[in-house]
């Protein structure tokens, strides 16, 4: 099975049309230290993994794509510079924005995320996780929810 390299390209995508226009469905929870029942957009494309967004919020599950990758069971873990994250394993963070930049980030700990279908434009499933703050590790959210993503091509 394929690895998947832990990367983000946040500030390029905060200014996307697409990031904005909220392709796809997302629904679910965050509770814990912060608190929101989520109704989200849903969308994954080249090189930017799986975004869950509205409004100043954002859920990433990041992987460089879905090409290779088949449904099922996959592990949600620790995203750690000073770590590889092994092969099969998927990075998440829950990011809060004010004036486009991230001013709150909760970064995964352990969790599961289930792939129901991948397809060249759709990916859906479920995840959940913990997620530590990354300025404050005594802080902590539970994230629980289910997708519909579509494809949209890298747009900035």
């Amino acid at each position: 099975m394929k690895s998947h390299l832990v990367l983000v390209l946040l500030l390029a995508l905060a200014g996307c049309d697409s990031f904005a226009s909220r392709p796809g469905e997302f629904s679910g929870t965050i509770s814990g230290d912060v608190t929101a029942t989520l109704d989200w957009g849903a969308q994954f494309g080249d090189g930017k993994g799986l975004i869950l967004s509205a409004d100043s919020r954002s859920i990433y599950v990041d992987t460089n794509d879905f090409d290779g990758v088949d449904p099922g069971r996959y592990v949600i873990g620790i995203r750690d510079e000073s770590r590889i994250a092994p092969a099969d394993t998927f990075a998440a963070s829950v990011r809060f924005y004010s004036s486009d930049h991230p001013t709150r980030q909760f970064v995964a700990e352990s969790g599961t995320l289930v792939l129901d279908a991948v397809s060249a434009s759709e990916v859906r499933g479920s995840l959940t996780f913990t997620a530590i703050d990354s300025e404050d590790s005594a802080r902590k959210v539970e994230v629980n929810g289910r997708f519909r993503a579509e494809y949209v091509p890298f747009c900035c």
